[in-house]
């Protein structure tokens, strides 16, 4: 890979950082005569012009130095599970150079541990800086691997920064090795995120959540329209979906669309929408033959036609605005003790917590959780005194700081997202806990993706 040179004083401004990087000399400069031993072993001891004396006592003022050195304290605890770490994503990626850089690393580190040990400071300092350098290659090796399988633009960006964060990793001294390791690896996971989002999105209509939710927007427009074989369509594709027959779901969901679609034109009695509706159930056939013969993608394809005719039919009766989907399941939206101890009961029985990409503060949630987000709203729409808190949350890469500032921003694209719902601006307070409050150890990917959350609270 071709490295960008990068002044290592660089990783000092950037927030995910774990580590603070000390040292402000480029690249091309040229070290400092006291510098020259206290760099390390290699560069002090290896001066084949020294007297075993004067190597002896270069050696020991270097130890001295180098002795009660932090980052040599943080690098000797913290090593193994960064290797660990490493090799988990260059198993996931297969990548032959990240695993060979990973190998290296780790008889670089063990040979440190033992210097450590033997009280050779400045040898173990060397080989951790050696070490950490070789971790950054491997999570640049990782992010180039996904970048080349994804033509997404996200992971091409973090692979060219995981780059510059691998050359930066062997400029400077140890602390600067493991702040531009630990970006390095930051970068990549962005990397396989944007890939990884990128594939899914390719074939989302094969994920049975997909189909689910597509179920409950059919229902959703028949309650609203008021066609009882709507429902009766919509309810058999969410059955379908569940025991994961996709195609029959979608051809479902689009027969759905369809009924609901004639529902609306009958009320209008609009050639707009009797367009539509008819335009609605071809696609509601094309969907049943690609059913028929098991394509679920032509099938997903019909249904998303069919919805969307019937989308243009309702607009005919309702102007384009849509009822908040609360099924039977709308909690009372009274002040009242009783009422509000209903309501209270209704969010303890259903899921108001949403989740997050890494780096992202765009709320993801299933269908049952949108159904349960849109009735609240409609409960704080219809009472003002209803209201609610959200609480941010963050995995722990990073910063305290910042994602105590990452956890408000989740906060608050939630709130947006329940604003646009109908729900009062005033009557939803936001706070952020940042990574104090984990639901799991962040000691996995997906431990992690749990703890990227904000959770919606009564107050």
């Amino acid at each position: 890979m071709k490295r960008i040179i990068m002044m290592c004083g660089l990783l000092a401004f950037v927030a995910t950082a774990n580590w603070s990087c000390n040292c402000h000399r480029s690249a091309t400069s040229s070290p400092s005569a006291e510098a020259s031993y206290d760099n390390g072993y290699n560069n002090g001891f290896g001066n084949n012009t020294d007297t075993d004396e004067e190597a002896a006592a270069r050696e020991a003022r270097c130890n001295a130095r180098r002795m009660n050195n932090p980052d040599l304290a943080q690098a000797n605890s913290d090593i193994d599970n960064d290797i660990a770490d490493a090799e988990q994503m260059a198993r996931a990626t297969a990548n032959a150079a990240a695993a060979e850089a990973i190998a290296d690393a780790k008889a670089k580190a063990a040979d440190a541990k033992k210097a450590r040990a033997n009280g050779q400071y400045c040898k173990a300092y060397d080989l951790f800086n050696e070490a950490y350098g070789l971790l950054a290659d491997s999570y640049a090796d990782d992010a180039a691997t996904y970048a080349e399988s994804s033509s997404n633009e996200t992971a091409q960006k973090a692979a060219a920064d995981a780059d510059v964060y691998a050359d930066a990793a062997h400029k400077d001294g140890l602390g600067c090795a493991m702040a531009a390791s630990r970006n390095a690896r930051l970068n990549a996971e962005i990397a396989r995120d944007a890939e990884q989002n990128a594939s899914r999105a390719n074939t989302a209509y094969n994920d049975r959540s997909t189909a689910d939710f597509m179920a409950n927007d059919a229902l959703s427009m028949a309650e609203e329209s008021g066609s009882k074989a709507a429902k009766t369509d919509a309810k058999d594709a969410s059955g379908k979906a569940y025991r994961g027959n996709l195609a029959a779901s979608y051809a479902a969901s689009a027969k759905s669309f369809a009924a609901s679609a004639k529902a609306y034109a009958d009320k209008s009695k609009n050639d707009e929408a009797k367009a539509a509706a008819d335009e609605a159930q071809n696609y509601a056939a094309v969907a049943a033959e690609a059913a028929r013969m098991g394509d679920v993608a032509a099938a997903y394809r019909a249904a998303r036609a069919a919805q969307q005719a019937a989308a243009r039919a309702r607009r005919t009766v309702t102007g384009g605005d849509s009822k908040p989907v609360v099924d039977n399941t709308k909690p009372a939206a009274g002040g009242s003790a009783a009422d509000r101890a209903q309501l209270q009961k209704y969010l303890e029985q259903i899921n108001t917590t949403v989740h997050f990409d890494f780096g992202s503060t765009e709320p993801k949630y299933d269908s049952k959780t949108d159904i349960a987000i849109r009735a609240l709203c409609a409960a704080m729409k219809a009472d003002k005194r209803v209201k609610v808190l959200i609480t941010g949350h963050t995995d722990n890469v990073g910063t305290a700081k910042g994602n105590m500032n990452y956890g408000k921003k989740r906060a608050e694209a939630m709130k947006q997202v329940m604003v646009g719902l109908g729900a009062p601006a005033n009557s939803i307070a936001t706070a952020s806990r940042g990574q104090e409050e984990p639901v799991v150890d962040n000691d996995t990917d997906e431990h992690r993706n749990q703890n990227r959350r904000a959770v919606i609270t009564l107050r």
